[in-house]
């Protein structure tokens, strides 16, 4: 069995249609290095065509990132994509039409986490329908549902549309099967930071849910700038950010969270690690 190719955090980036259009295999050889697989990628244009190694393991260590692209086809031949960062999805795309991605898997090693504590089993995990539930339980607080652009008493259609437009870096906190919260940290187009958020329903508050499921998200990301955007009023979430390290660092202005006093500051952690 063949290892894995590397591949490095690649961000597609539309230079505009060419003039005709391009296709090509994706380099596969035992000696092709990170640094081509990037520069493949990252000059792909509009009006082009790549190909994988048909049945070949690709590592990729972030999301791939793709803007104002235009009649793109990827290719994987039966491939398979091996993620390797448990919280990244494979693809995100901005500003793009005519994308085909077809003919390739996609597996996480490691798996997106799950962590036990005592009785308790912690999983973080992507949103589904199913979820639709948790959506309407956090619409019933005021603060939650200004968090998520809801309305009062939004009924499940609305829960489920939300669920549809989700960002793909935000996840589900489940506890013994239960989901009760969201976390999420959104990276920069190139990586060097990432904006964490996260809420659970106020019934499980004051259990260190919160803290747990923001920690594990923070650690696989020990090498990036880490900030947050958090009131002064809301004490319990000043907290979770003091015990995962973060410092406070300047006011906004405006913030969606909490009207009135503008009160809201950026809390930042430094990376833990050089990154990779």
């Amino acid at each position: 069995m063949k290892p894995p190719l590397p591949l490095a955090l690649l961000f597609l980036c539309g230079c505009g249609a060419s003039s005709s259009d391009s296709s090509g295999p994706l380099p596969s050889s035992g000696s092709t290095t990170q640094t081509s697989y990037a520069q493949t990628l990252s000059h792909l244009q509009s009006n082009q065509r790549i190909e994988l190694e048909p049945g070949r393991t690709y590592a990729l260590n972030a999301t791939l990132l793709g803007q104002s692209l235009d009649n793109v086809t990827l290719n994987g031949n039966g491939a398979h994509i091996l993620m390797n960062a448990p919280t990244a999805g494979f693809m995100q795309l901005k500003g793009c039409s005519n994308v085909t991605v077809a003919n390739l898997t996609v597996d996480y090693d490691p798996l997106p986490f799950t962590q036990g504590t005592g009785s308790l089993s912690l999983k973080l995990r992507p949103w589904s329908p199913d979820d639709a539930g948790l959506i309407q339980e956090a619409c019933a607080e005021p603060y939650l549902r200004r968090m998520l652009g809801l309305r009062s008493g939004a009924g499940r259609r609305a829960a489920e549309n939300w669920i549809r437009r989700a960002d793909e870096t935000s996840l589900v906190i489940e506890q013994d099967g239960e989901a009760l919260g969201e976390v999420g940290l959104q990276p920069d187009a190139f990586a060097y930071s990432a904006l964490l958020h996260y809420w659970v329903l106020p019934r499980v508050r004051g259990q260190g849910l919160a803290e747990r499921a923001a920690r594990l998200l923070c650690d696989q990301a020990a090498g990036l700038i880490l900030t947050a955007y958090v009131s002064e009023r809301n004490r319990a979430s000043l907290r979770v950010l003091e015990k995962l390290g973060f410092q406070r660092g300047g006011s906004i202005r405006q913030y969606a969270g909490f009207p009135g006093p503008r009160d809201t500051y950026t809390y930042f952690r430094l990376p833990l690690k050089e990154p990779e």
